[in-house]
């Protein structure tokens, strides 16, 4: 699956976040604008009589927040990709364009979970992944974390197996549930990220 997520989604979400950031900024600016004089004119924007009420398509508003010819172009490849995929009419573009952007959304959080995980934190995924009725925390401490810790003390000085198991939790790739862990779905879809991408052997770095 991984490996078929095209660079235009990337482009999708990128745009969006933009959006997202900059909306704000741009809205706040008009609301504060409310009179001020120029040449002598005074005018003042919070006053209008029988001003008729424009309706203005939200979709065109959040496109027009990020007009840019560099976004236009990445817009006509995407367009091209669509076109040459057979997918031309709006409904199957929203829903191609929604998979895939939920899936470059994934791959983003995996690609910033890979560079902080430790080798010895993905041990502990692919054996939790194997047994699905989930392993005790004691045994994950024994098996895993303690052997880490001897051989990479300089990570894990300062820190704690609950600060270990912690981040696996927080990042969603592992619960707990009577002093037990067993891994999530999200835990299942990263280990095939990381087959996907090449980085299986990431097991075998410090940490």
């Amino acid at each position: 699956m991984w490996t078929t997520v095209i660079w235009a989604a990337t482009v999708l979400l990128i745009a969006v976040t933009a959006m997202l950031i900059f909306r704000g900024a741009i809205v706040g600016l008009v609301g504060r604008v409310k009179g001020g004089e120029v040449r002598g004119i005074k005018f003042q924007t919070s006053v209008q009589q029988n001003a008729p009420e424009i309706k203005t398509d939200p979709a065109d508003l959040m496109v027009r927040a990020l007009d840019s010819p560099v976004i236009k172009n990445e817009e006509d490849a995407i367009q091209e990709i669509l076109a040459k995929a057979g997918v031309t009419d709006d409904a199957g573009r929203v829903k191609v364009l929604k998979r895939y952007l939920a899936a470059t959304n994934l791959q983003l959080v995996f690609t910033r979970v890979t560079s902080l995980i430790y080798g010895s934190q993905i041990y502990v995924l692919e054996h939790l992944n194997t047994i699905r009725s989930g392993v005790s925390k004691d045994e994950i401490r024994r098996l895993f974390y303690e052997e880490a810790k001897a051989r990479y003390p300089m990570y894990h000085e300062g820190s704690s197996f609950e600060a270990y198991v912690g981040f696996l939790k927080f990042s969603n790739l592992v619960s707990e549930a009577s002093e037990m862990l067993h891994i999530t779905d999200l835990g299942v879809e990263f280990l095939r990220f990381l087959a996907a991408i090449g980085r299986s052997t990431d097991r075998f770095r410090p940490g």
